[in-house]
This record gives structure tokens, C-alpha cells and sequence, in this order.
């Protein structure tokens, strides 16, 4: 009996025995397991930690090479004597902000592109002569239509070559006043010194050699008791909307077959500006006196638009955002966003704003004063990215339109230019225009710490 006990007992403390050696070795287990997820996490954190590391670098060589493509922009423009160099420095800088992804268009980098474009002489005929008065100006496929004083002209934008043009018939003893075209550019209005306003189709056929462009009066509009300064046409093209220094809005309902006069709209002040919202719901108009109206359409009512800053003297509505940009009297842009209500400010000129446009997907917005410049924004980034400056106009703007090859045609009290707006047009043009790359002693002037690179493929490297 002792003995079994014994047994027993023995049984006993070996099944406690293995008890523990069981939750020993679960322990140990959990303890590997631990280590094993530590160590791991031990390596992802090493592994996050180089990683940071190496983007800090990648991020510290791009900031590098972006400010040394910038300074060498700016040396670029003072090199004018030399127009090879500038040009190789200007495509190079182009070059290097372009491959670290550096912000495009960049205000340093077209501003080297533009001087060495012009230096080089890619800019030569880029201005031409024309007649003094109000030109309209649109733009359809490289063809570049311009409304002067009693004619219609159409120009290519690229050959720079007139493709026709159509005289007007106009009352005699008038002169125009101001003259417009709609915004798919079948229709031109011209407001006359008789407080008159002529409507009239206009078309374009290429295939007739002889007279492509026809020009032909639909309508005279007759009502305004001053000149005209303004027209508005609705996105459907359904309607006319003309103000005047009378204070009037004039609704026009524009029917193939009978245009009739819808309504007219008594205003405080003169009118300088207006526009239709994209519904047709709504015109906005600017006055002489700086108010901005909000008039319903429908009934016929009208509301004052609050806005930020110094008196406004321009307006434009961009469509896409549906953001109704006011140019003000120091200079500066308020920007209204017409769904949100929010307003900002933003830089362009130190004087006032007299003309705003946007190109017709309203990516690019164009500013000029009487400062005799212009300014390019991108409109997703207006108030974030410097715009890109244009000084050397030395005149008046009078009217500019952007074309869809990638040009702005401005037309001044002297001349029409033609302004290239695209960064990548430019490098093209100058790199076809120069005939050595840089040299080893050069690059380690201008581009020191960065490896030596042909700026032009086709030509042999520097030595």
C-alpha cells in the first residue's frame, strides 16, 4: 500500500513536473514570438528610418539642383552679349528643373527661356503693324481673327500670314467705339460712336481662295442713349446682354429669324463690364461707381456683390470654377468664389488691373495694366505660384486673347505681338538654334556638383 502511494505520489509531482515544463516552454514560445515581432519591428523601423534617410537626400539633391537651375536662370538673362551661352545655360536650367519635377511654368525658367528666345532671334516677326482703335481679337485652330475699325481679318498664327478679310458695313459718319466678338466666334458686335450696336455673322471658309471670310450685318441695335462699353453673350448663345455709360442693360433675345429687345435693366452707374453666369441665370455686371450687380434673369431683380479690397475696374468669370475675378484699383486680383462665397487677394501689378482673360479651358489667367505688363497665372495654383511676368511689351495693352498653339496675341497702341507661352515650345525653338553644347570649364562654372551632361544630343560635348 506504501508503495503505491509512493507511486501515486511519484505520478503526481511528475505530471506537475511536466505542468510546468509545459507553461515553461508556451512562456518561452511567447517570448520568441515577442522577439521575433520586436526584431521585426526592430527592421521596419531601420528599414523606415533609411528610408526617410534616403528621400531626405532625394529631397535635399532636387532642392539643390531646382535653386541651382534657378540661379543659373538669372545669370542666363545677363548674358545677353553672348547669345550661345544663354541659350545653353537658359535650356540647361529648363532642362534640370523639368527632371526633378520643379514647378512648370516656372517664373525664373521662362523668364530665361523668353530672353534667350529672343536674343536668338526665334522671336523675330512675332510683331506686327496694325491700325490704331479697339481690335477684338479670337482665335480658332491657328486662325487668328481681329475686328479693327471696318473690317474683319484672319490671320495664321504659326506662318504669321494673312489667310483674308471682309469689310463691315457700318452707318456712315460712325466710328467704333468698341468692338467684340462672341465666344465660339461666329458673331461680332460692334458698339458705335452713334450709341448704335452692329451684329453680325461672321464665317470662315478656307476652301474659297479668293475671299474666305465673310462678315455679314444681322442686326442694328438701336435703344442706348450712351456709347456702349460692354456686351455679354449667354453660353447658349440664346441672348445679348450690352451696357452702357447710359446705365443701361439692354437683354437682346438673339432668334434666327427676328432679334428682339427682352428687357432693359436700370442701373446706378455706368456700365464697364459684364458677364453671364453659366446657367444664363444670372448677369453680373461692374459699374463706374465700383459696385458689382447680381441681376436675376428671370424677374428681373438685382443684388449687390460684396467684395474685398480696393475699387474693382476689370472683371472676367472663370467658368470652370465658377469664380468671378475682380482687377482692383492697387493692383491686386479678388478672387470670388460665386458657390462658397469665400473671397482672397492676390498679387499681380502696382497699378490698376485694366484687362483679364483665360484661355478657353481656363488653365491659364492674364492680367495687363497700365504699367505696360503682363501677368500669366496657372489658375489651379493662382494663389500659391508667382505668375509669369511679360515687361518687355513697352506699350499700352488694348486686348490679347490666348490661342490654342500655345501663344498670346496682345495687341498695344503700336504693335501685335505674338508671345509664346509654353516652356517646352521655347526649349525646342532654342535648342534647333544652337550650334555647340557647353563646355567642361563652363559647366563647372555654372553647374558645379552636378555630373556634365550634353544639353544638345545631336551636337559632341564640350571640352
Amino acid at each position: 500500500k506504501q508503495q503505491a502511494e509512493l507511486s501515486r505520489q511519484q505520478a503526481l509531482n511528475a505530471e506537475a513536473v511536466a505542468e510546468r515544463e509545459k507553461a515553461n516552454a508556451l512562456t518561452q514560445s511567447e517570448l520568441a514570438k515577442k522577439e521575433a515581432i520586436e526584431a521585426e519591428e526592430g527592421r521596419a523601423a531601420a528599414n523606415k528610418a533609411k528610408l526617410q534617410a534616403d528621400e531626405a537626400e532625394t529631397k535635399a539633391e532636387r532642392n539643390y539642383v531646382l535653386s541651382m537651375a534657378h540661379v543659373v536662370g538669372l545669370k542666363a538673362m545677363l548674358l545677353k552679349n553672348d547669345p550661345q551661352l544663354q541659350g545653353l545655360l537658359a535650356l540647361q536650367s529648363y532642362k534640370l528643373n523639368d527632371e526633378y519635377k520643379g514647378s512648370k511654368p516656372d517664373p525664373v525658367i521662362f523668364d530665361a527661356l523668353r530672353n534667350s528666345y529672343i536674343n536668338l532671334g526665334a522671336n523675330k516677326n512675332s510683331s506686327i503693324d496694325i491700325a490704331s482703335g479697339h481690335v477684338a481679337l479670337y482665335e480658332n485652330n491657328g486662325k487668328l481673327f481681329s475686328f479693327g475699325i471696318n473690317s474683319v481679318l484672319v490671320r495664321s498664327v504659326v506662318a504669321n500670314k494673312f489667310v483674308g478679310f471682309s469689310f463691315i458695313y457700318a452707318p456712315p459718319k460712325t466710328t467704333a467705339d468698341r468692338n467684340f466678338f462672341s465666344p465660339d466666334g461666329t458673331m461680332a458686335v460692334s458698339c458705335r460712336s452713334n450709341y448704335e450696336v452692329m451684329l453680325y455673322k461672321v464665317s470662315l471658309d478656307t476652301s474659297l481662295a479668293k475671299n474666305p471670310v465673310s462678315c455679314n450685318l444681322v442686326a442694328e441695335l438701336k435703344g442706348h442713349k450712351g456709347l456702349v462699353r460692354s456686351v455679354a453673350f449667354s453660353t447658349d448663345m440664346a441672348y445679348l446682354a450690352t451696357g452702357g455709360k447710359d446705365s443701361l442693360i439692354k437683354i437682346w433675345k438673339l432668334d434666327s429669324r427676328n432679334i428682339s429687345l427682352e428687357t432693359t435693366l436700370q442701373s446706378q452707374s455706368a456700365i464697364k463690364s459684364l458677364e453671364y453666369s453659366n446657367d444664363g441665370s444670372t448677369i453680373y455686371s461692374l459699374q463706374e461707381d465700383g459696385k458689382v450687380m447680381i441681376w436675376d434673369t428671370k424677374k428681373y431683380t438685382s443684388s449687390e456683390l460684396n467684395y474685398n479690397g480696393s475699387k474693382p475696374v476689370s472683371m472676367a468669370l472663370n467658368r470652370v470654377s465658377n469664380t468671378l475675378v475682380l482687377g482692383l484699383t492697387n493692383g491686386s486680383l479678388c478672387l470670388a468664389d460665386l458657390k462658397t462665397g469665400k473671397q482672397s487677394i492676390v498679387n499681380a501689378h502696382n497699378v490698376q488691373v485694366d484687362m483679364i482673360i483665360f484661355n478657353k479651358d481656363y488653365t491659364l489667367m492674364a492680367t495687363a495694366a497700365s504699367d505696360k505688363t503682363i501677368e500669366m497665372f496657372t489658375t489651379s495654383n493662382v494663389e500659391t505660384l508667382p505668375p509669369i511676368s511679360i515687361k518687355d511689351i513697352h506699350a499700352k495693352v488694348r486686348t490679347m486673347v490666348f490661342t490654342s498653339v500655345n501663344r498670346l496675341e496682345v495687341v498695344t497702341d503700336r504693335n501685335m505681338y505674338s508671345i509664346v507661352t509654353s516652356e517646352d515650345m521655347m526649349a525646342g525653338e532654342i535648342e534647333k538654334l544652337l550650334k555647340r553644347n557647353i563646355s567642361t570649364d563652363e559647366w563647372n562654372k555654372y553647374f558645379k556638383d552636378i555630373q556634365y551632361e550634353k544639353t544638345v544630343n545631336n551636337l559632341p560635348s564640350g571640352n
